[in-house]
């Protein structure tokens, strides 16, 4: 016990031990700034206080200096440390020097003073405090030397700085200023002449920036102090063809997105139209002097040009061919400053991502939700400027990559907005110049402030001005197309670009924004568009072909006399089920065309699709998933509405004994137990298949999410990389049918071919059950066609005891009695049949007619054939709402039974049939009998297994395709386990609509109650299949 509470008081010890070190050791700042009183000291890494008269600065954040008036004396302590003091030289009527190495006296013949507010020599307006000679050594004094002209005095009153243009000279406050015939801009004189052209051209205007992209919707215009600074200079010296001026007007008319209507692009424009077009570098839109914006080109010829002369490959299996793709992103500044060339990595990634894109054929997907909190700091990131270029591996030349950005707006129009139809580019406006984020144009003229210790008269600064709005890349897209007649080569690649604009406020509030940088590589595929269309053609037309055969066997199996709604619905059905087959075929077989091609190949042939050129794709899914969604629905409410009967063979055993009182004996009952046991077996089996769809999506699940075979679909060339990204819907489909139909098809084989074979086989087992309880299944799938299981026991009687039935058994094992067999010396016990027109009337109307003859329908006593047609109408419709009395129903069953087994036992001379073998071609093409020629009914001996066609057992196919189809539609969304769940819930649902209609059906039209059904159900919530 005591060391149980022991180590109980270690380890809370040991835990806040931990947790004190863990605070104690994240206290470490990230920042190095101090307050004056304090400097960083970077042996341990955070502020210490500086002592008693002494301060850091910002030149020397690193270490304390003596305050200014004090002299620093340097003495070593009894410890060998060095100790710093600070003497006040005001004591002395002295002023420190500037590295508070002595006290000097101020120059009074020179007009200088010793200021107590300043502690340092003052000197008059226009003069400098002078502490050394030219050679570097100290004066005796501290003197006043008077500035040059169009000069003034530092800050700190020890430098003389120049006016920064000519035209400037200083006033009597020390200011440089703009003389009479000029005005000031920025740091600059310009003519107030060409100053006032500029403004009146452009009113206020040139300072506004529209802001029509905010997240959350709306627009706002700001007045930008980047453009009050920046644009009246900028355009003045580019009209000069002032390369830095040139360089700023363009990035400005990059901050307004190109739009043509913009005072930036406008002056822009204006000066492209006066200089050279004969273009650089050999490219006609590249403008003489000046930074080049704006293709003039035909869209369609830039994109479509073929200047690029590099081969390339998924894999480089010669030097003459070019795995990896290099481009270079030539870098500026706000002012025009070239920072150089970068190559290209991820620098255009705003989250954390990888440069895999680079590697040809690999598409790239890369989304996250980004924080702009690190853009609104303005002095630790500024908007930079890019011009994109890709290095040709054949001249060594760097080819100009167009940029679309999606925000440009024309007359207020999205020219560059496509929608879905990426490719749709006749009316697009391509560019150079982008950036990956703007914290300048957001900075408000309102929120600037003086620029302290500035020589310019009125001089403001926007450097630390926080952003009202911030303008990011929250989608960039790199295209590249591989050309029509070469797939080797490529078409110049194109950089997409939507912008987003955001409140700072809502940054700061910590909300987080939508970001993705995606990288497709395409191929033209009107051609393979085409190609697949003809073949969905050709296979239609088979389909065509093979709908007319369906519908000629449908019209076989009912006795259809001509045309008629029935007969235009069921057209309608096969032929969307038909057309169903062949589009998931056909689509498969693509997607697997695709797969295959474009994971095995080495030089380029294939390339995977956009999403956005999906639409006949996705149309063809959806088209046949609706069609098995008909087919489904169609599958249950033919089984549900099957004519089915148990025929009773089973005789009385003789004459009951009478009682006292009794005038005479009785014969003995029949059991109806035998019959109530069958139709429980038969409604057990009606769902049951030959694959589990639970145990095909654990393992379609297993393959895909468990071991990451899903990432076989995204869309790059090498099929052993299996790194998490988004996936490529057609390549998905091809994958997740795949996987469907091996694992459903391992599943069939297993079943038809060892599980029904050798172990268990549940409708052989219903056939000797039949045989046993000497019950036969007369069921009618179509109106004129259905299957027949002969089930009529070769022994006296089956409803007998124990020891008799086993004996009987023994006789048929020895085979010391008859067989089994419909046909006498045979054991074919299962036929498909094909009855005349005239037993399928007597079929349904004979119980109908006896309910009525009892009195259920007493308007219609009279004995016309008028009066009998609507008895039966009638009857039909009591017992569809189940409001036939119990002995009414008995007695038209006793009735059906007996017709029944007269007909099987030819005790009908008016309903003969006859036992046929099918030809070799009959059998091959499942061809009908022609009963309008034979004027009998006709069975055909089949196997045991062709009465699976009743329940979903022998419809495996159908449900398969629609579980694919289920599963493929729902996974386009990319999450596996979603899939698996809506499939098998649907699959549920289907399953148990499947049962209660099956058992409702034999419950109320065909004499079992439904209350014999309730051990199944109980059964069932246990978890049956």
């Amino acid at each position: 016990m005591f060391m149980k509470q022991y180590n109980c008081y270690f380890q809370v010890a040991l835990f806040l031990f931990l947790l004190l070190f863990s605070l104690v050791y994240t206290q470490v700042p990230l920042s190095t700034e101090c307050d004056a009183s304090n400097y960083f000291d970077t042996s341990i890494l955070k502020c210490t206080p500086c002592s008693t008269l002494m301060v850091s600065t910002p030149t020397s954040p690193f270490e304390c200096t003596c305050e200014n008036g004090y002299k620093s004396s340097y003495q070593s302590s009894l410890d060998g440390e060095t100790v710093v003091t600070c003497t006040s030289c005001m004591d002395l009527g002295m002023a420190a020097s500037r590295d508070h190495s002595r006290c000097m006296l101020c120059d009074l013949s020179a007009n200088s003073s010793l200021s107590t507010l300043t502690q340092d020599c003052v000197c008059p307006t226009g003069s400098i405090i002078v502490e050394k000679d030219q050679s570097g050594n100290y004066l005796p004094n501290k003197v006043c030397m008077q500035c040059p002209p169009s000069s003034t005095v530092s800050l700190d009153g020890y430098s003389c700085l120049l006016c920064p243009d000519a035209n400037m000279f200083v006033n009597s406050d020390g200011k440089c200023i703009c003389n009479s015939t000029y005005t000031t801009v920025g740091s600059q004189c310009f003519p107030k002449e060409v100053v006032r052209t500029l403004q009146t051209q452009f009113s206020t205007t040139y300072i506004t920036v529209s802001y029509r992209d905010l997240v959350g919707g709306g627009s706002v215009d700001l007045q930008s102090a980047v453009f009050n600074q920046y644009f009246v200079q900028s355009s003045i010296l580019c009209g000069e063809l002032d390369p830095s001026g040139c360089q700023t007007l363009a990035n400005l008319c990059v901050l307004q997105e190109y739009n043509t209507d913009s005072p930036a692009c406008k002056s822009y424009l204006q000066v492209v139209g006066k200089v050279s077009s004969t273009g650089q570098n050999g490219i006609r839109d590249w403008p003489s002097s000046i930074p080049w914006l704006y293709y003039t080109t035909d869209t369609r010829t830039v994109v479509s040009d073929v200047n690029i002369q590099m081969k390339v490959a998924f894999h480089s299996s010669s030097a003459d061919l070019v795995s990896t793709l290099t481009f270079y992103l030539a870098v500026f500044t706000l002012n025009g400053t070239f920072l150089g060339f970068e190559k290209l990595s991820t620098q255009l990634i705003l989250c954390e991502g990888n440069d895999k894109y680079l590697n040809f054929g690999n598409s790239y997907v890369n989304k996250c939700n980004l924080d702009l909190s690190s853009f609104t700091d303005p002095s630790s990131q500024t908007t930079l400027f890019y011009d994109l270029y890709i290095l040709d591996e054949v001249d060594g030349l760097l080819k100009p990559i167009p940029t679309r950005i999606r925000n440009l707006r024309k007359s207020s129009i999205l020219v560059n907005d496509n929608g879905d139809s990426a490719n749709d580019i006749i009316d697009d406006v391509l560019t150079r110049r982008f950036f990956l984020y703007d914290n300048l144009s957001g900075r408000e003229l309102s929120h600037v402030t003086p620029v302290l210790g500035s020589n310019i008269d009125g001089d403001t600064s926007f450097a630390d001005t926080i952003p009202t709005i911030i303008r990011y890349a929250s989608s960039i897209e790199l295209i590249v197309t591989v050309q029509d007649d070469n797939h080797q080569l490529i078409y110049p690649p194109i950089l997409n670009i939507r912008y987003a604009d955001v409140y700072t406020t809502q940054v700061l509030a910590g909300n987080t924004y939508a970001t993705s940088f995606t990288t497709e590589y395409l191929q033209n595929l009107t051609q393979f568009w085409h190609t697949a269309l003809i073949l969905l053609i050709i296979g239609l037309a088979i389909g065509g072909i093979l709908w007319g055969f369906r519908m000629f066997q449908w019209i076989r199996r009912n006795q259809h006399p001509g045309i008629s709604c029935t007969l235009a619905l069921r057209g309608v059905l096969l032929a969307w089920d038909c057309s169903s087959d062949i589009i998931f075929w056909l689509v498969f077989a693509i997607c697997c065309y695709w797969y295959l091609f474009f994971k095995g190949q080495d030089n380029v042939f294939v390339l995977t699709p956009l999403t956005s050129t999906l639409h006949p794709f996705i149309t063809l899914i959806v088209v046949a998933f609706v069609g098995k969604v008909v087919r489904m629905v169609d599958i249950i409410w033919k089984q549900t509405h099957i004519d089915i009967f148990f025929v009773d063979w089973e005789k009385s055993r003789g004459r009951l004994a009478s009682h006292e009182g009794d005038s005479q004996a009785i014969n003995a009952p029949v059991s109806i137990w035998r019959t109530l046991f069958i139709a429980n077996e038969w409604n057990e089996i009606q769902t049951m298949r030959q694959t589990s769809v639970v145990f095909t999506l654990i393992f379609v699940g297993f393959f895909m999410r468990g071991i990451g075979l899903e990432y076989l679909a995204t869309s790059q060339p090498n099929t052993h990389d299996l790194t998490p990204a988004p996936t490529n819907m057609v390549l998905r489909f091809c994958i997740t049918s795949f996987f469907w139909l091996l694992i459903s098809l391992i599943q069939v084989i297993y079943f038809r071919g060892i599980h029904f074979r050798y172990i268990a086989n549940p409708l052989l087992q219903f056939q000797d059950l039949l045989s046993v309880s000497n019950l036969s299944l007369f069921a009618l799938s179509e109106h004129n066609s259905g299957y027949y299981i002969h089930g009529h026991s070769v022994h006296p009687h089956a409803d007998t005891h124990m020891l008799e039935l086993n004996q009987n058994l023994k006789k048929e094992e020895d085979n010391l009695c008859a067989t089994r067999g419909l046909v006498p010396n045979s054991t074919q016990q299962t036929f498909e049949i094909f009855v005349s027109h005239k037993l399928r009337e007597q079929f349904d109307n004979i119980y109908l007619f006896l309910l009525a003859a009892e009195g259920l329908l007493h308007a219609q006593g009279n004995n016309n054939n008028n009066g009998q047609a609507q008895a039966v109408i009638a009857a039909h419709q009591l017992v569809a709402r189940n409001k036939v009395p119990p002995e009414r129903l008995i007695k038209a069953y006793s009735a059906v039974n007996k017709f029944l087994s007269g007909f099987i036992d030819h005790n009908q001379p008016d309903h003969p049939y006859q036992v046929l073998t099918r030809t070799t071609f009959q059998q091959s093409v499942n061809l009908p009998p022609d009963l309008t020629v034979q004027n009998q009914s006709i069975f055909y001996p089949c196997g045991t297994f062709s009465v699976a066609k009743l329940l979903f057992l022998g419809l495996e196919y159908d449900l398969l395709l629609f579980d694919i189809l289920l599963y493929s539609l729902v996974d386009f969304g990319g999450n596996t386990l979603v899939s698996m769940l809506v499939t098998f819930l649907v699959d549920t649902f289907f399953r148990l609509l499947r049962e209660w209609g099956g058992r409702r059906k034999i419950s109320r039209k065909f004499f079992v109650d439904d209350r014999f059904f309730i051990l199944y159900r109980m059964q069932c919530n246990l978890g049956c299949t």
